[in-house]
C-alpha cells in the first residue's frame, strides 16, 4: 500500500502547483509518500504516464489529489470513481479556485462521483457551506497554507512615501489596469510590480511602466518562500483588485499577511473572507479606479490606521500556517477505511 500525491508540480508555476508542492513537502516530513506529476504527464513523459496508470489502478493505494483545471479535475474524479472506488474511499482531494466547489455542487454526475472521496478540502467556509447545502458530508477546510518563516519577518517602518506592491500575474483580470491608472493619479505614491506578463500584454504594460516615474517592474520573483516574505516586507500595501472569475484564496494574500502588509482587494469571490475590511486591509465596495485611489489615499493619510492594519495582517497569518492543518490531513489519510 502506498500514499501517492497526484497533481501538478513546479516547474509550471501557478497557485495550484505551489499549493501542491507546499503540502507535499509538509506531508513528506511526516509520512512515506510518493508523487505523480501531472505536468510531466502533460509533457508526454512516458515513464510518468506509466506510473500514473500503475498507481491509479491499485486498489490498495491512498491518494492525495491536487489536480488543476476544471475539466481535468472532473474527469480524474470520474475515472477514480468508476475504476478504483476502493482506493477513492481512502483518498482526499484538495480543490482550489473560486468555482471548484460550485462545479461539484451543481453537476449531479460530478457530485455523485466526488462524494466517493473520503475527504474534500476546500479553501473557505463559504465554499464548504455551499457543498454542505448540496448534500456533501465529506468536506473540510484547508486554507491554501504556507510555511511559517524560520525567522521573524520585520515589519517595514513608516516612510514619507507610501509603497504599494502588486505581486501576481500581470493581466487585466488581476486588476493591473486599475493599478496603473491609480499610479498615474497618485505620483507621490510608489507602485512596484512583480509577476509574469501574459502573452500579448508585454509591450503595452512596459510602455505604461516606462511613462510613469513612480512605477517599477521587477520581473518574476524566483526566490524561496523566505525570500518572498522578506521582499514583500519592504512595502506597505499589497494591491490585488482582481476580477478573475476563478479566484479562490490567492496565495499572495497569505504571503502578504505573513510579511505584514495591509491589503487592498476587491470584494470578489472570497476576498472578504480573507481580508477583514478596516482591520487588516480594505475590501473595495466598488471595483473601480476611483475606489482604489480612495483606499490608497486613506491609508496614506492615516499612518496610525496603516500601522494597525499591518499588525493585524501579521496576526491573521496564523490560521494559514501549514503546521496547523497537517495533523488532521494525516489522520484522514491513515484513518480507518
Amino acid at each position: 500500500m502506498s500514499v501517492v500525491y497526484m497533481g501538478a508540480f513546479p516547474p509550471g508555476y501557478g497557485g495550484v502547483t505551489i499549493k501542491n508542492q507546499n503540502l507535499y513537502t509538509a506531508l513528506e516530513k511526516e509520512i512515506p509518500i510518493k508523487k505523480v506529476d501531472f505536468n510531466r504527464v502533460k509533457r508526454k513523459d512516458i515513464k510518468e504516464a506509466g506510473r500514473l496508470v500503475f498507481h491509479l489502478l491499485n486498489p490498495r493505494n491512498r491518494f492525495v489529489v491536487g489536480v488543476s483545471g476544471k475539466i481535468t479535475r472532473k474527469r480524474f474524479t470520474q475515472v477514480l470513481y468508476y475504476l478504483n472506488r476502493k482506493a477513492m474511499r481512502k483518498s482526499i482531494i484538495m480543490i482550489m479556485g473560486g468555482t471548484a466547489s460550485h462545479d461539484m455542487s451543481v453537476d449531479l454526475e460530478y457530485r455523485k462521483c466526488a462524494m466517493g472521496y473520503k475527504k474534500i478540502y476546500v479553501e473557505t467556509q463559504s465554499m464548504k457551506a455551499e457543498m454542505d447545502a448540496a448534500g456533501f458530508e465529506n468536506v473540510d477546510i484547508y486554507p491554501n497554507g504556507r510555511f511559517r518563516p524560520q525567522k521573524a519577518v520585520e515589519l517595514k517602518t513608516a516612510d514619507k512615501k507610501l509603497r504599494c506592491v502588486f505581486f501576481s500575474q500581470i493581466q487585466p483580470e488581476k486588476g493591473v489596469d486599475l493599478v496603473l491608472k491609480a499610479a498615474e493619479a497618485l505620483p507621490n505614491v510608489d507602485f512596484i510590480f512583480y509577476g509574469k506578463i501574459v502573452d500579448g500584454l508585454k509591450e503595452d504594460f512596459l510602455n505604461n511602466v516606462e511613462s510613469l516615474p513612480n512605477v517599477s517592474y521587477c520581473g518574476v520573483f524566483k526566490g524561496t518562500s523566505e525570500e518572498v516574505y522578506a521582499e514583500l516586507s519592504q512595502y506597505d500595501v499589497l494591491l490585488l483588485p482582481t476580477r478573475w472569475e476563478a479566484e479562490g484564496v490567492p496565495g499572495i494574500l497569505v504571503e502578504g499577511k505573513i510579511a505584514g502588509l495591509a491589503e487592498i482587494v476587491t470584494d470578489h469571490n472570497y476576498n472578504a473572507e480573507i481580508v477583514e475590511n478596516g482591520q487588516d486591509g480594505i475590501v473595495l465596495k466598488n471595483n473601480t479606479v476611483e475606489g482604489l485611489i480612495e483606499a490608497i489615499i486613506y491609508v496614506q493619510k492615516n499612518p496610525d490606521v496603516l500601522k494597525k492594519m499591518k499588525l493585524n495582517s501579521r496576526k491573521s497569518a496564523e490560521k494559514y500556517y501549514i503546521e496547523n492543518s497537517i495533523p488532521a490531513i494525516e489522520a484522514n489519510i491513515w484513518g480507518v477505511n
